[in-house]
């Protein structure tokens, strides 16, 4: 008797205890789903967080990039305008090289000219045209002198030389007359003629330039001392007869 009537109240127990279960079980089930909802929203904001900031990202790269393309390009037109300028460089550089070869080499031909003209010309300050050209070969052959500078002396020389065929003048040196050294005063006249005449005034001459020699004149000696005087200045200038010999033409 007594547990027919404690069943059915067991079975009660049991199944009122059942539906509260179900109850919190549900209760569970939604609050759970709402949590995965929240965290589903919290990761879908997350995400689009994310591509916002990725998309940043690639905005600024995307930026970057054309910066640096444009910067790139910059540098490569100025990479060869550098290569512009270098190769000019080097083609004026040789050109610069081949005119100084050549102003060189033209410079050497003026010095053989001048020592040539030298040699064949009248024999009239031979120590100091000496000196002058030998200085001049020695500066050409410097190869670390300025070139400008070896123009410049080349020219000077090269003026003085032609000078010599417009100017006259009187000057003392030592000449070799029939074998003797003696010491005469000397008369260029430009270059037509070199006179000379005694310390003593009693004899005078010319270079023969035929035979190469100082030659003393029977006659002539007052028209020689004459021409001495015009060129120092102690009379007026006038006509002298002087043996200048016969004007050649090359």
């Amino acid at each position: 008797m007594t547990w027919k009537i404690m069943l059915p109240a067991l079975g009660i127990c049991i199944s009122v205890a059942t539906g509260h279960t179900a109850e919190r079980s549900m209760e569970h089930l939604a609050i759970g789903t709402l949590k995965d909802g929240q965290q589903t929203q919290e990761m879908v904001e997350a995400w689009d967080d994310e591509g916002n900031r990725l998309q940043q990202q690639i905005a600024e790269a995307r930026a970057a990039l054309e910066t640096l393309t444009l910067e790139s390009d910059q540098l490569d037109r100025a990479l060869d305008s550098e290569k512009k300028e270098i190769a000019e460089f080097h083609r004026r550089k040789v050109e610069t090289e081949r005119l100084r070869s050549g102003l060189q080499r033209w410079l050497q031909t003026v010095l053989l000219q001048l020592q040539e003209s030298r040699d064949t010309s009248l024999p009239f300050l031979p120590e100091e045209r000496e000196n002058r050209l030998q200085e001049l070969n020695a500066l050409l052959l410097e190869p670390g002198h300025p070139l400008h500078e070896k123009f410049r002396r080349t020219f000077e020389a090269l003026q003085v030389e032609t000078e010599y065929g417009f100017t006259s003048e009187v000057y003392r040196d030592e000449i070799t007359l029939e074998g003797q050294k003696v010491v005469v005063d000397l008369l260029r006249v430009g270059r037509l003629a070199l006179l000379f005449r005694s310390l003593d005034q009693k004899r005078a001459g010319f270079f023969n330039p035929a035979t190469q020699e100082f030659q003393a004149m029977e006659e002539g000696v007052p028209e020689i001392g004459e021409a001495f005087r015009v060129v120092r200045g102690e009379v007026a200038a006038k006509m002298v007869m002087l043996p200048v010999g016969r004007i050649r033409v090359p």
